[in-house]
């Protein structure tokens, strides 16, 4: 009986262990620049008010479809972000994803309560309130100390995403 109670009490405590395991995360990250030279970048930010950053090793300024990767010195409120998201980009209307020509695309992908959202857009398509949050989480990898790191993990999508081939003449 007494084995039984332990095995049934460890089960409980690995369950609320793994429940306890908070996944939530925003994540900004740009694709191709209409200047080649620059690099596609990325940001996570992390309930554990860390700010990870990555960006791409240009060769000849070129892209090479690898990264660097940087954890911030300083710290950020990721409640506070959150609640920016939910309100202003889960809530709000967004236009419908259109390609526009000689523009940067950029996503924003979220992870609340184990739902996940992503949202293509191009600065141009967002109102006053979005612009002014998507601005200020890009420019905090400009103005934050960053220490390098081996790796993390960021979407794959717009980071690793290549140019067709052109057609050959």
């Amino acid at each position: 009986m007494k084995g039984i109670f332990t095995i049934v009490l460890f089960l409980f405590f690995l369950k609320s262990c793994d429940e306890n395991k908070n996944t939530d995360f925003i994540e900004l990250s740009s694709g191709f620049n209409m200047n080649p030279a620059e690099p596609r970048f990325g940001i996570i930010y992390k309930p554990d008010n860390n700010i990870y950053y990555c960006t791409e090793i240009m060769k000849n300024k070129n892209s090479t479809g690898k990264y660097k990767y940087f954890i911030s010195e300083s710290r950020i409120d990721f409640v506070e972000y959150k609640t920016l998201m939910n309100e202003n980009f889960r809530k709000n209307y967004i236009p419908p994803f259109k390609p526009i020509v000689d523009a940067t695309i950029f996503q924003i992908k979220y992870q609340f309560n184990n739902e996940v959202d992503k949202v293509r857009f191009y600065p141009e398509q967002l109102n006053e309130k979005q612009l002014m949050i998507f601005e200020m989480m890009k420019n905090l990898k400009d103005n934050g100390k960053f220490k390098e790191i081996d790796s993390i993990t960021f979407s794959k999508d717009l980071l690793q995403y290549k140019l067709p081939e052109p057609p050959k003449l």
